[in-house]
């Protein structure tokens, strides 16, 4: 994976975007939730007089999702079950699972994705360990690696947005803490990020 990675190292780096990249990068790696979290599809524009711009009450706008490898991430735990389910035809959203353990094909689908502005996701580690399972890709796909669990990267006009996502146990305490000390949550929680409902606050 690692040779793979590295012959493609040239193909995936940004250049002279690169700064800006990395900007965006830091940006949103300490800003907490991210200035773009909304995900595509999340409202239709409509111009007065024009009922075919208009979309039905009963229009599904959620993201069509696609997965690859593993589904035991907390992310894919998470948006697999609020989602519906896409194909490589018609998918918003691609999540990989265990990303370093994929193939070269399943890199090429995510820079294609990443080409088209669709939104991709790097769960963390499906056995629940510390692993990095996207700390390469993102190297050489983004010029830098984040050391985090799970990260969601778009494509922006200059670069990539990058957003980290908190396993639930990290967003817990995110909400515990600002609220001991009566402050607003600031938390890149699954529900932060792609706006789906919360299982436990629904109990």
């Amino acid at each position: 994976m690692n040779n793979a990675l590295s012959k493609r190292a040239g193909r995936f780096r940004i250049g002279t975007a690169l700064a800006g990249a990395c900007a965006l990068v830091i940006l949103n790696a300490c800003g907490g939730v991210d200035a773009v979290a909304d995900h595509p599809g999340a409202a239709s524009m409509a111009s007065a007089g024009d009922d075919a711009s208009i979309a039905p009450a009963a229009s599904d706008l959620r993201p069509k999702m696609l997965v690859l490898g593993s589904r035991k991430g907390f992310v894919a735990s998470a948006l697999i079950p609020v989602l519906p389910a896409g194909t490589e035809d018609d998918y918003e959203l691609l999540l990989i699972g265990d990303a370093d353990q994929g193939s070269d094909a399943s890199l090429a689908l995510v820079q294609r994705a990443l080409d088209k502005g669709k939104q991709v996701v790097f769960d963390a580690a499906s056995d629940g360990s510390g692993r990095s399972t996207h700390g390469a890709i993102l190297r050489d796909i983004v010029g830098t690696r984040i050391d985090v669990a799970a990260v969601r990267v778009q494509k922006a006009d200059v670069g990539y947005y990058v957003t980290p996502i908190d396993p639930p146990a990290v967003a817990a305490a995110k909400f515990q803490d600002a609220a001991l000390r009566g402050e607003t949550p600031n938390s890149n929680s699954v529900q932060s990020v792609f706006g789906v409902p919360d299982p436990e606050a629904a109990r």
